[in-house]
Order: structure tokens, then sequence, then C-alpha cells
């Protein structure tokens, strides 16, 4: 599973944030805009929430090191859209997202595709929603592709 490089706190089913202690940023209209750079992850499932494709119970999870040269990651956000769990992640801004971040992204997808066992029915999915500090990763391509008509975000798909 893809969380288990990019947001290793998700998989391990625990978390030290409900969505109630996250912080509450409003935001306007996102469906054709996109949402651009935001403070928080919560902000970003809250946007897919209110579009009802699911992201109904958001979690934050621990960052280590978050926001530090070592991690540009400053938040997880993991929640479920239909059968498929959802990792959003912020980052401090654009310009470490685009040269630290995506670059990580790119290393774990392919290390897990390449690592999949041959039995395996299906690869990683590689495809995911980019905006301007963050990324929603799911597991499913038609789930990135829903939460990037309702969010805004541009549509990516990592090539191995």
């Amino acid at each position: 599973m893809i969380c288990a490089l990019i947001a290793p706190a998700a998989c391990s089913g625990t978390s030290s944030h409900d969505a109630k202690d996250a912080p509450t940023t409003l935001f306007a209209n996102t469906t054709k805009q996109g949402l651009g750079a935001v403070a928080h992850a919560m902000v970003v499932a809250q946007a897919i929430k209110t579009s009802h494709i699911g992201c109904d119970d958001p979690t934050q999870e621990p960052v280590p090191r978050a926001g530090t040269a070592v991690n540009p990651v400053t938040e997880h956000v993991t929640c479920d859209i239909d059968d498929d769990s959802v990792v959003i992640t912020l980052f401090r801004d654009h310009q470490s997202m685009v040269s630290l971040g995506l670059p990580y992204v790119h290393q774990a997808t392919c290390y897990m595709q390449g690592h999949q066992s041959p039995n395996t029915f299906s690869p990683p999915n590689l495809t995911y929603v980019e905006g301007e500090n963050w990324i929603v990763f799911p597991e499913n391509e038609s789930t990135a592709e829903k939460v990037a008509t309702v969010v805004g975000g541009s549509l990516r798909t990592d090539t191995c």
C-alpha cells in the first residue's frame, strides 16, 4: 500500500488527532478555480466532504519532523472515498512540494510498482491530484479523477 511510504502512520491505524482537533478554515467556491494554497490539509478533506463524494470522517495523522528541511510535509490527513483509502498531504509551500515532495512520491510509487507480488491483481495507482501546496493520493485512478473534479486540482499520472 502506497501510504506505507508516503504516510506511514496512516497505514498503522493509529493517529494522534481526530478531525475535531484540526484547525477550521473556511473556503470559497472550489469547483472551477481550485483550492490554491491552503493552510491545513483538513481544508482539502472538507472540500471533498462538501462535494458528497466521501471523506466523511477525515483523520489528521502525525508527521515525524514535520515542516523541517528533512521533511517538507507539514500535515497528513487520511479518509475514505467509497472503498478507497485516500492520503492528503500538505507541504510547506509549492516550491518544497515540487523540489522535495513530488520526487519522493515518484520514488515511493515506483518502488511499490516494482516490488509488488506477481500475483497482485492490479498495479498500484500512479494517478494523484496536485494542488498549490498539497496532493491527494488515492488507491485508485477513478477516485483521483473524482477528487480533481471537485477540488479543482490538476490530475497527474506518474510514470516509472
